[in-house]
């Protein structure tokens, strides 16, 4: 992953490295279960966004990254933008 991010995307080792660690934070912080653990999105976004991704799987069954899982996030973003475009 290291090698990824620096070759890749050219952050720097360090900047590499506090990414993934992010990342983990927020994994770990859903394993919690709680709600009141979620990163601020503003401060950490990417906690924020592991952290919800971890939330995704563990509350459909659905890993996010496989095939299903894109569908049923996508069907329910399409469907929550829906409502609240008809709502207004």
């Amino acid at each position: 992953m290291l090698a990824v991010l620096t070759e890749r995307y050219a952050l720097p080792f360090d900047d590499a490295r506090l990414a993934i660690d992010r990342v983990r934070g927020g994994v770990v912080r859903a394993s919690s279960g709680s709600p009141a653990n979620q990163p601020d999105k503003s401060n950490d976004p990417l906690a924020w966004v592991s952290y919800r991704l971890r939330r995704v799987r563990d509350v459909t069954g659905a890993d996010p990254g496989s095939t299903l899982g894109v569908r049923l996030l996508s069907a329910t973003v399409a469907r929550t933008l829906a409502v609240r475009h008809y709502a207004d």
